[in-house]
């Protein structure tokens, strides 16, 4: 049964009494093209990184360090390097999972979650204690909203980026829709992020 489906970006969310599924597909392809654009910029950003990082640590380690300054300047551009690395690799892993399409099953007997795109897939065992987080989003004067699983103090993603339009539609979607699901899945508890309150 079809809980709830939208065209674009081709968003789906079932249930047939034993696996919930959520998916969402491509983006429009001027939002991929865009987040593409940016991919590129990044993953050049993480190369430049990583190379000069690998130069002047090569550079030090055959070279040697002055005494005095040497390793105050070598700690500082060390930090650096790597910070760089790191918030680059970040946005590379970040407008990855905004490009790929994205699913998530939840096996309700089992109680267990399988949450994947093309280049990764997880699966956690839920605990007694679970609850359907509904958080807004908001983008470009468009309301939307994501619903997570919480589970042993943990977050799991499991529909991402449904944008409605306007406020008092949104929620009222969203709502509707953590009803339909807590009927499918009748051990989840809903709980609306507290984000809802500042609009």
């Amino acid at each position: 049964m079809t809980l709830y489906s939208d065209s674009s970006p081709n968003i789906k969310v079932s249930c047939d009494g034993k696996v919930l599924k959520a998916a969402v597909g491509l983006m429009p392809l001027a939002v991929v093209l865009q987040l593409s654009v940016f991919l590129v910029l990044m993953f050049a950003l993480l190369i430049v990184f990583t190379f000069l990082w690998l130069r002047f640590s090569c550079g030090c380690f055959f070279y040697g360090l002055d005494a005095d300054k040497g390793w105050l300047i070598f700690l500082f551009m060390e930090v650096f390097f790597l910070y760089g690395i790191t918030l680059s690799s970040w946005c590379v892993l970040y407008l990855l999972n905004g490009i790929l399409p994205y699913s998530a099953e939840i096996h309700i007997a089992a109680k267990t979650m399988i949450y994947r795109n093309k280049l990764w897939w997880r699966e956690c065992q839920l605990t007694d204690d679970v609850s359907l987080l509904v958080e807004p989003n908001y983008t470009k004067g468009d309301w939307g909203f994501t619903l997570k699983i919480v589970s042993g103090g943990r977050k799991h993603l499991l529909l991402s980026g449904v944008f409605i339009g306007s406020y008092s539609k949104t929620i009222s979607t969203a709502r509707k829709l953590a009803k339909e699901i807590q009927k499918c899945v009748e051990y989840l508890r809903i709980e609306e992020s507290k984000y809802w309150r500042y609009h």
